[in-house]
């Protein structure tokens, strides 16, 4: 699971409401179109299990999800970039 190498971005649309500091997301990406494929399997597979997921291009991005069952869901689909985020938990109010 790679997880620094490609940067993962994420537009939010006006149907998405915005992800908020306290809930982990992955963005799974295929590497070409060959991959889109798997990929549409990987977002059935996330709705399946209750999880939200948005399509964006070649990407895929599943919010709320823990590290456990984004490992077993990048295990399932190896031919996906897999980008993994946790929040922080700590913030600096005092500078």
């Amino acid at each position: 699971m790679y997880d620094c190498l490609e940067p993962c971005t994420v537009n939010h649309s006006s149907t998405v409401r915005p992800r908020t500091g306290s809930e982990p997301s992955l963005c799974l990406k295929a590497r070409g179109a060959l991959d889109e494929a798997e990929l549409i399997r990987a977002g059935v597979v996330a709705a399946d299990l209750g999880f939200p997921a948005r399509r964006d291009g070649l990407s895929l991005h599943v919010r709320g999800i823990d590290v456990h069952l984004a490992l077993r869901l990048q295990a399932l689909f190896p031919t996906l970039i897999a980008c993994y985020e946790v929040p922080t938990r700590y913030r600096c109010l005092r500078r």
